[in-house]
């Protein structure tokens, strides 16, 4: 049987939703597949002990921010997700190329940034096969035999991956996908830079997750199978609405906006870790046309503190001082278009291990 792991989202905030997530991680399991599961609702012992990965954060809001992304319980699981450089500027000091292939995951919606540690980790376990599966499915009548008859129709016709249309559009279902863990699918990861499609993103915050797959199967179309809707209702008990018509969504300027569209964050030197760089951007497709963005780095006592407004396309940096063992680095972004918007963050850095930093967030300087 093939080694396969199924990451199912749920949000299971009833006990009928609960005792029906357990059936089905019990039925998943006794096929002898693996289960993690993906959550923003803190689940109940019974079901993080039925799981071999649980991956839970709060945050449903629009976007992850550094806040999240930084966990040291989550750095491991995405090392295994490959890099991108984002930006290639030059100063006085030279061609400088910062790499930010965890970046992107901040300006997500929050499945995407808890399915992209769940992806790194079933790379990491060496499993065959990875499935998303959103918890609303029924099973079929001969689930197991349906699903190993998709794993053999993937290696028979030396496939990466299976989706399922949806009709009369070039979007695919995000509710159920099938993924070979082999280097194909793995070097389709980092191709797909969600912050430098900022333009969507700002007029389509809802509909990244559906994006980011549909991008997925777009880039693997000669390598991926696509299914018809028909197949996909059978696990959803009859038709699932389909959500993509981007008609009916509406360009907005928001928190999430600003934030998916600025930049504050520290990137570490990948040659010297003591080396701490704090890069404020501004970028060039932003709804927003100027931002003024505050941060500050702080110690035993205030070490650092600056203010700066940029306007679209702009970029500037300061060396950060990390002489005390902990640091805690706040900012907030401000629109500076008179509506009030405004966006903020905090979290810890160790500098101790700044080399955990240099696994998310890196720059190269080039002479």
């Amino acid at each position: 049987m093939a080694e396969c792991n199924f990451i199912l989202s749920s949000f299971p905030n009833t006990e009928e939703k609960q005792k029906d997530l357990l059936d089905k991680i019990n039925s998943i399991k006794n096929f002898g597949w693996d289960v993690t599961l993906i959550t923003h609702f803190d689940c109940p012992n019974s079901i993080k002990d039925s799981v071999d990965l649980y991956l839970y954060n709060d945050n449903n809001t629009s976007a992850f921010k550094d806040s999240n992304i930084l966990n040291p319980d989550i750095v491991p699981l995405v090392e295994n997700i490959p890099s991108f450089n984002w930006v290639d500027v030059a100063d006085s000091e030279g061609s400088t190329t910062y790499y930010d292939y965890k970046g992107w995951i901040d300006f997500t919606p929050a499945i995407v940034s808890l399915f992209i540690p769940a992806l790194g980790a079933s790379f990491a376990k060496g499993y065959d096969f990875c499935v998303y599966m959103e918890t609303d499915f029924i099973f079929p009548e001969d689930f197991g035999g349906k699903m190993n008859t998709y794993f053999s129709e993937l290696v028979n016709s030396n496939k990466d991956s299976t989706f399922f249309s949806v009709p009369k559009s070039y979007w695919v279902h995000s509710h159920l996908f099938i993924l070979r863990m082999n280097e194909g699918v793995n070097k389709l990861i980092p191709k797909l830079n969600i912050r430098k499609n900022s333009d969507f993103i700002s007029k389509y915050p809802n509909m990244v997750f559906e994006d980011f797959i549909t991008g997925i199967s777009n880039m693997n179309r000669d390598n991926s199978i696509f299914k018809t809707i028909d197949d996909l209702d059978l696990f959803f008990n009859g038709p699932i609405g389909d959500k993509w018509d981007r008609d009916k969504l509406a360009y907005d300027k928001n928190e999430y906006t600003l934030y998916t569209t600025s930049v504050c964050s520290p990137y570490v030197n990948k040659e010297n870790w003591l080396d701490v760089r704090i890069l404020l951007h501004l970028n060039t497709k932003s709804p927003f046309s100027s931002v003024r963005i505050n941060f500050s780095v702080t110690g035993r006592t205030l070490t650092m503190e600056e203010s700066k407004v940029l306007n679209k396309g702009e970029w500037v940096w300061y060396k950060m001082p990390i002489e005390s063992p902990g640091l805690k680095f706040s900012f907030s972004i401000e629109s500076m278009e008179g509506d009030g918007i405004s966006s903020s963050d905090e979290y810890f850095i160790d500098s101790s291990k700044l080399s955990n930093l240099s696994k998310i967030r890196y720059f190269v300087k080039r002479r």
